[in-house]
């Protein structure tokens, strides 16, 4: 039986990371299932978004809205990219109650964020990022 999933788009954008990375535009548009779980939206979404070298560290805050139209609305979750990564979730979102349309990702370095303003999250997980689990039990078992 073949499953009639809906499908949705989101903009993605974030902060620059260094001087050098200011020259790229950073705004992404990904479709993804409107009914996707937040381990899934973080996993597929924010992963692959964030992926790469000085982007991938750090603690991103990630954001409804945008900051180049109309601001920066709930704040959703934080992803602290150590490993393994802790996901902070911080608003009653998730994937599956509705996706905004728009998402921001925020370096918690970047000028102008106020740590204060954070407060507690409501609920925290860990992520484990594909094959860096994989590579420390082979460098564990030799």
């Amino acid at each position: 039986m073949k499953m009639n999933r809906e499908i949705v788009n989101i903009s993605l954008n974030r902060d620059s990371v260094c001087m050098a990375d200011d020259i790229n535009d950073h705004r992404e548009i990904v479709f993804v299932p409107a009914d996707m779980t937040a381990k899934d939206f973080v996993r597929t979404v924010c992963f692959n978004y964030l992926k790469g070298g000085s982007v991938w560290m750090g603690v991103w805050l990630v954001y409804s809205g945008d900051l180049d139209s109309d601001g920066l609305g709930e704040l959703l979750f934080s992803i602290d990219t150590a490993h393994p990564c802790t996901i902070k979730i911080y608003s009653d979102w998730a994937p599956d109650k509705g996706i905004p349309e728009k998402i921001y990702f925020r370096n918690l370095n970047a000028p102008g964020v106020d740590k204060s303003s954070i407060g507690e999250s409501k609920k925290t997980f860990t992520l484990y990022k594909e094959g860096l689990l994989a590579k420390l039990f082979k460098i564990r078992n030799r």
